[in-house]
């Protein structure tokens, strides 16, 4: 299978996974199965579907595994909408704090999340679908909380988590990934604090909008200490938007001040931002979101060891979805080496026969900055 955009679509072409508008309760708009018809890819442009997963010729075999099991991610994303819902209602009335009960709503999401984190090889992962954007905020909010999981328990397994001695541990990973993981998806609840036309405002914000983001933080700070949260999902709110060489905010933060739960929190949180549609920008491809990482890197605001698990995670051009480089199309990925993604096999139609080629495209890395020209070898 793979995943391309409704301008790619022809008619005959079948859907490899169900369509969802993004909103959340709702049932998919079109089933796996179904061959599409000019009618059908209207109508998803209309409602503002960015990308459908379909079967084809060229796409045989390839493979791309969910994270998480498309059903377990709906239900967890229902489950985070109600919940910010109910939350937001409750403060429109005059309350001051998130309900315990919504605290205890969210970390139970959270238990079935991580308990039914796939341990799929980094190569083969589809981290998601371009959701349309008004499906952003508890979209967001999941996709964060897996790629941070995901994030962290590739650092923890081969480098360990460190105890309160400063010891390197191995065990109790899956209990400590649930613990990070209510702090994930809670990163930005204190924008409940913050007026919607603010947060959901269609274009560049004024000085004094932005002035009003920036407390979002604190507010989250504010509205979940009543609830007694664990001080690391506390950590986690607190310093998601803090940066390594201090130039983040609410603090300005530095080096270990922040913990290595909001440091993961915020690769995993910029990334998305990166890579996802908005109401007011497209979604760049996976090696863009990739890059803005790396560029954050080397000018000293992320982690580089934890961006190095990231890295292994998250790819820039992943399993079943299509090279474009310059606005060419090189063709589909059919296969990654997790050593070396920046070098895809990829599938194109060179007349009518299928071939597979290595493409290098080490020359986009960021990290990289290597001045060679991209090339195919033939495989």
């Amino acid at each position: 299978m793979r995943l391309i955009r409704p301008s790619s679509l022809t008619n005959g072409m079948i859907l490899a996974r169900d369509v969802r508008t993004g909103r959340p309760g709702e049932l998919p708009m079109l089933r796996a199965g179904v061959w599409m018809s000019a009618g059908y890819v209207t109508r998803l442009r209309d409602i503002g579907i960015h990308t459908v997963w379909i079967e084809d010729e060229l796409s045989r075999g390839i493979e791309p595994m969910p994270a998480l099991d498309p059903q377990e991610r709906v239900a967890a994303e229902t489950a985070v909408a109600e919940s910010f819902d109910r939350i937001a209602q409750t403060l429109s009335r005059g309350a001051a704090a998130v309900p315990h009960e919504e605290l205890e709503n969210l970390t139970s999401v959270v238990a079935r999340i991580a308990a039914s984190l796939a341990d799929v090889p980094e190569a083969a992962l589809a981290l998601g679908d371009l959701a349309a954007a008004d499906a952003y905020t508890h979209r967001h909010s999941v996709q964060v909380a897996l790629i941070g999981m995901l994030i962290a328990r590739r650092h923890w397994q081969r480098d360990g988590w460190r105890d309160w001695m400063d010891r390197p541990r191995h065990d109790r990973i899956e209990s400590r990934l649930a613990k990070f993981g209510v702090g994930l998806i809670l990163h930005d609840i204190g924008k409940l604090a913050v007026p919607k036309e603010i947060v959901n405002k269609p274009g560049r914000l004024t000085e004094e909008e932005f002035a009003q983001i920036k407390l979002h933080p604190a507010a989250g700070v504010d509205l979940l200490r009543p609830s007694n949260p664990s001080p690391l999902v506390m950590a986690t709110v607190r310093d998601h938007h803090e940066r390594l060489g201090g130039s983040g905010y609410p603090a300005g933060r530095t080096g270990d001040t922040i913990h290595e739960f909001a440091r993961i929190c915020a690769i995993a949180d910029v990334f998305d931002a990166v890579v996802s549609e908005r109401s007011y920008k497209a979604a760049a491809p996976p090696y863009a979101g990739v890059n803005v990482i790396g560029e954050g890197v080397l000018d000293g605001s992320f982690d580089p060891i934890l961006t190095d698990a990231f890295r292994r995670v998250c790819m820039p051009f992943p399993l079943g979805t299509d090279v474009v480089v310059d606005g060419h199309c090189l063709g589909v990925v059919s296969s990654i080496d997790e050593h070396e993604p920046w070098m895809p096999r990829v599938r194109r139609m060179q007349g009518d026969a299928i071939e597979e080629l290595v493409v290098d495209l080490r020359h986009l890395d960021a990290i990289r900055r290597m001045p060679v020209a991209p090339a195919l070898e033939a495989a």
